[in-house]
């Protein structure tokens, strides 16, 4: 039999070389981290955006809604049991039969895949119930990031907020309009 002087120096011995093997995997897990975090080496400097004085706490707050909604549009695309064509407008669910189309039209492909925007500007035409986002959209295909810059127009039909134009169709114009 076993002492328990015996058992105890086991015990210890057993503890001892799994916390060795515990700290080596610990450092093998830091040299990972360490070699394989993503380096930033540029920092992305982000401008003040123009002020707009005219806007309201609530103008801010309908425009923010509408921002919102727009997020929740790319990130249908994502979803397979979400639909992204119910956050159109009725012109534009016309002129896009399936997502697959849509996500086409909004630069995807086989191997393609929404990573972010970031809203560069924006205008609230309060009158036409609108907001123009100007954007800064970036997707991954076969591996490499790709920013281009794109407006969408976003319209309020009853309580909701629908996007209503894209791209091309929204004209640089309309933002100069806005800052005069």
């Amino acid at each position: 039999m076993i002492t328990q002087q015996l058992r105890t120096y086991v015990f210890a011995t057993l503890f001892t070389m799994g916390m060795c093997a515990t700290q080596a995997i610990a450092k093998e897990d830091d040299f990972a981290k360490k070699l394989y975090e993503p380096v930033e080496l540029t920092r992305t400097i982000v401008l003040p955006p123009a002020p707009h004085p005219n806007l309201t706490e609530q103008d801010k707050q309908v425009v923010l809604v509408a921002r919102s909604v727009l997020v929740s549009f790319f990130k249908s695309f994502d979803n397979e049991r979400e639909n992204p064509l119910t956050y159109l407008a009725p012109p534009l669910k016309k002129r896009f039969v399936d997502r697959e189309q849509l996500y086409r039209a909004l630069g995807g492909g086989l191997e393609t895949h929404f990573v972010k925007f970031q809203v560069d500007d924006f205008a609230y035409r309060k009158k036409e119930r609108e907001v123009i986002f100007y954007l800064e959209f970036t997707f991954t295909a076969y591996g490499e990031d790709r920013t281009r810059p794109i407006a969408f127009a976003m319209a309020q039909t009853a309580d909701e907020w629908k996007l209503s134009r894209l791209g091309n169709d929204v004209r640089e114009r309309e933002f100069e309009e806005q800052r005069k």
